[in-house]
């Protein structure tokens, strides 16, 4: 289901949209309005997360930092 409003037929505000500096990139796989199926290699999927794994490494890092301080 599409979330874009041009795109009434595949059910206009069935998802969620993720939206990126350039364009509009939304769950359903549409971007922009053109609807495109973008599947990942396994080695894109591993890079992907290792990440995915590292940006919530330092969110935790930060989140104890600041935990500290107020302890503190």
């Amino acid at each position: 289901m599409c979330c874009s409003p041009n795109h009434a037929q595949h059910g206009a505000g069935q998802c969620h949209g993720h939206h990126g500096a350039a364009r509009a990139q939304h769950a359903c796989g549409c971007h922009d309005g053109h609807f495109s199926r973008r599947v990942y290699s396994k080695e894109e999927e591993l890079t992907k997360i290792e990440s995915y794994l590292q940006d919530l490494q330092a969110e935790v890092k930060a989140v104890e930092e600041r935990i500290g301080a107020l302890k503190n």
